[in-house]
């Protein structure tokens, strides 16, 4: 969680790891998930898409992979604005071809 433009930003808890363990799926280097979470919470809030893209650069099969997400801003008992994202799933193609977006 980050507070980035006074804007609380953060995924939502997931004991078992769903959506790290789908990202290690096909990343294709190892690394921490807490150094990539607050550049994909700042990315995903400024470009204001719910999904983002890993290339097929970065990715073990060689395609480009989207992961999917739910934004919710209306958290009760909450003082600042904040977006939660929470994952849905990972799609082999682009969401707003399909119209997830």
């Amino acid at each position: 969680m980050i507070i980035h433009k006074s804007m609380m930003l953060w995924f939502t808890y997931d004991p078992k790891k769903r959506f790290e363990k789908e990202l290690y799926k096909v990343w294709r280097t190892t690394l921490n998930f807490d150094l990539i979470e607050n550049r994909l919470l700042i990315h995903l809030y400024q470009t204001d898409k719910n999904y983002f893209m890993l290339p097929a650069s970065k990715s073990k099969i060689g395609i480009n992979v989207y992961f999917l997400f739910d934004i919710v801003i209306d958290v009760p008992n909450t003082r600042i604005q904040h977006r939660r994202y929470d994952f849905k799933k990972r799609l082999f193609i682009n969401p707003e071809l399909v119209e997830l977006a």
